[in-house]
């Protein structure tokens, strides 16, 4: 039988809403486009998650976990793929934000449930654990650099778990990271305790 899971991104004409145009992806499994943000020639970045594998146009990616996230350029006259990448582990890894600056640089937000590498070194939350990631990219999706910020306590045997990260620009430029996390968090080095079972952080 035909995999029921397909994503899609569509552009609708704002006086109308009238479809300008759509493009399909076809999923392996369970799969979802979660953020999407445009540079300043317009074109379209989307970031999400996906299991097993996902087409976009002619790329086909690959999960070698139980989950992966994409990140995607998109032509703006059609939506057709100029480039499309995939990051993740062994264990349930997901693309939850990408924003675009008007320099044209990337910031992508994910979770990390296990050993990830965005084009730096490893990021590696520890056994049990889960963290906020977050890496900077250029438009041609070239790596610029990657960061951890991981959930729960101790030194990497805690039940901690950290994820659901988005990320924006402020009115300055600097970045605004939110998430929620269990247990404790820690961001460049200071520890951030829950004050129960889940808490957030901006």
């Amino acid at each position: 039988a035909a995999n029921r899971f397909r994503a899609f991104t569509t552009e609708l004409a704002r006086n109308n809403g009238n479809e300008t145009w759509r493009r399909n992806y076809d999923c392996g499994g369970w799969c979802a486009p979660s953020s999407i943000s445009l540079d300043s020639q317009d074109e379209v970045y989307l970031a999400g998650t996906f299991e097993r594998s996902i087409k976009m146009d002619s790329v086909n990616l690959n999960s070698s976990g139980q989950a992966a996230f994409f990140l995607a350029r998109l032509r703006a006259s059609n939506g057709a793929v100029n480039w499309a990448k995939t990051f993740g582990g062994n264990g349930y890894d997901s693309g939850i934000s990408v924003e675009a600056t008007a320099e044209d640089s990337l910031y992508v937000a994910a979770t990390v449930t296990d050993t990830l590498n965005f084009g730096g070194a490893a990021l590696v939350p520890g056994e049990g654990k889960n963290a906020l990631g977050l890496a900077k990219f250029d438009r041609a999706g070239a790596h610029q650099w990657s960061e951890q910020y991981v959930g729960g306590s101790g030194t990497g045997t805690g039940g901690g778990y950290g994820g659901d990260s988005y990320v924006t620009l402020s009115p300055s430029g600097d970045l605004l990271l939110n998430g929620w996390f269990m247990d404790g968090i820690t961001v460049n080095e200071t520890q951030y305790k829950s004050g129960g079972s889940w808490d957030s952080i901006l």
